[in-house]
């Protein structure tokens, strides 16, 4: 069992919640609830259960498919009620878009290098990186955000500003010096190569390697001589040919 979400599982979740959610987006709408905050509900939900789920009872999808219809469920009955439309509208205070971050996160969370850069710019806090790329791609609202991870809405904003600076950077970086290397998850996709294997070649020098923005990257050229030319350039070839 894991205490932490890997990038495929932050996938399923993602797709899983977004079909759930389709379910209640109509019934969300007349009554007049955010479909975001269902959405924000249940991730919590799926944060939490993912820590204890066992792959020898069932697929992630199956195992939490129950569990996120009912928090979406008694989320929607909770804002439904009359005493959260005393609420009034929420302001957001901060806005996303107006952030200097050339991606989104959770577009890209998918990925190995932004998932690394999140994780690094919030100091390793699976919490705090899930509250930030919902917030950041306005799935839950400031105040939320800020509640679920103890702070006011002042430290909350300052957090922002700062973790969105700290992926900038990182995001330049591998920019700047990415040319000519390859992270090791694209190195797996591309060249079929398992994970163990980049490891034990880094491990051993067979491979040029160096970390860059939170992520493993082995050169280019290097991989080539590992894998051999022919190999390298017909596995490249079909993997440009497929994208």
């Amino acid at each position: 069992m894991s205490s932490t979400m890997k990038p495929s599982e932050v996938e399923q979740v993602r797709s899983l919640i977004e079909a759930i959610s389709y379910r209640f987006k109509a019934k969300a709408e007349r009554k007049g609830v955010d479909i975001r905050d269902l959405k924000q509900a249940a991730w919590e939900r799926a944060v939490r259960d993912c820590r204890t789920w066992n792959p020898e009872l069932g697929s992630l999808s199956t195992i939490l498919w129950a569990p996120l219809h009912q928090a979406m469920s008694r989320e929607l009955q909770k804002l439904s009620s009359p005493a959260s439309h005393m609420m009034g509208d929420r302001d957001h205070g901060i806005d996303p878009d107006e952030l200097p971050l050339d991606k989104d996160p959770l577009s890209t969370i998918q990925s190995r290098e932004l998932l690394a850069m999140i994780l690094s710019a919030t100091q390793g806090s699976l919490h705090f990186a899930e509250i930030y790329s919902a917030f950041m791609v306005k799935e839950i609202f400031e105040e939320d955000a800020a509640s679920r991870t103890g702070m006011t809405r002042r430290e909350w904003q300052s957090f922002v500003r700062k973790t969105t600076e700290a992926i900038r950077r990182m995001s330049k970086q591998v920019r700047d010096q990415g040319a000519g290397w390859l992270d090791f998850g694209r190195a797996q996709r591309i060249f079929k190569i398992g994970r163990n294997s980049l490891y034990r070649w880094k491990k051993d020098g067979s491979i040029e390697t160096k970390m860059i923005g939170g992520c493993c990257y082995a050169k280019s050229e290097s991989l080539r001589e590992k894998i051999g030319h022919e190999s390298y350039d017909a596995l490249l070839k079909e993997y440009q040919n497929a994208e």
